[in-house]
């Protein structure tokens, strides 16, 4: 009796042993899939630092753009300034001119 006591025992440590080595099988395994989601989250991490970097350079990119056309709306808005004091000079010129002409007639219809 003691041996078959014995020999369901050693069974019994056995069959536990094999359950073991199987878990221990199971968490190398869940380890390694474990590591390799932890590589795809740094390579995802990285990439994502990269595309961070590019948009602040775009965002500086666009600043710059903007600083250039505010310049350009300032240049348009100075020569449009001018082109209107030209204007007021050419109108005032078409004025002494009419005021020449009509003084010329006068003069010309007393002769």
């Amino acid at each position: 009796m003691k041996y078959v006591d014995a020999w369901r025992q050693f069974m019994q440590v056995r069959r536990l042993t094999d359950e073991v080595w199987l878990l221990t099988a199971e968490v190398r395994l869940l380890t390694a899939e474990v590591r390799m989601l932890t590589a795809e989250v740094w390579r995802l991490t990285a990439e994502v630092r990269m595309l961070t970097a590019e948009v602040w350079l775009l965002t500086a990119e666009v600043r710059i753009l903007t600083a250039d056309v505010w310049r350009l709306t300032a240049e348009v808005r100075m020569l449009t300034a001018e082109v209107w004091l030209l204007t007021a000079e050419v109108r005032i010129l078409t004025a002494d001119v009419w005021l020449l002409t009509a003084e010329v007639r006068m003069l010309t219809a007393d002769v």
